[in-house]
């Protein structure tokens, strides 16, 4: 399983996936995306969950730039 953080400032209704200079942060264990996630302050987060790998047709991430972290 794969997994990324999905962040908003609070006040704002606008989710954005958290990236890196090359793209999508994509993590292997829930504990690390949860870890980095509470790192960043004045945010709220949400974990999606991916059963597939990103580079896979049929992950909601397909074409997208990402890196493994």
């Amino acid at each position: 399983m794969y997994f990324y953080v999905k962040i908003r400032k609070i006040g704002t209704l606008i989710w954005k996936a958290v990236r890196d200079e090359k793209g999508i942060l994509i993590f292997k264990k829930y504990d690390l995306a949860k870890k980095y996630a509470l790192g960043i302050e004045n945010t709220a987060y949400k974990i999606v969950t991916m059963d597939l790998h990103p580079s896979n047709r049929q992950s909601c991430l397909y074409g997208k730039k990402y890196k493994i972290a």
